[in-house]
């Protein structure tokens, strides 16, 4: 799969696009049969490049998914 470096050049992103990657990481992930922790893992690695202010355990935290009440 291709990555991103920090060598390579990397559109701006800004927290809008994080949370809604985070969304739908989420959201969707159950729905396609994806894993969801596998996937959240690989957008972090990708989007640290992108933003020097990302931060990767409060993205982590918005794709996992809200604890429902019993």
């Amino acid at each position: 799969p291709p990555t991103m470096t920090k060598t390579k050049t990397a559109p701006a992103m800004t927290r809008q696009h994080f949370e809604m990657i985070a969304a739908v990481i989420r959201d969707g992930c159950d729905d396609w049969g994806f894993e969801p922790n596998n996937v959240s893992l690989a957008f972090a690695e990708a989007l640290a490049v992108t933003n020097p202010n990302f931060d990767r355990a409060r993205f982590l935290a918005a794709c996992s998914p809200t604890p429902t009440e019993d």
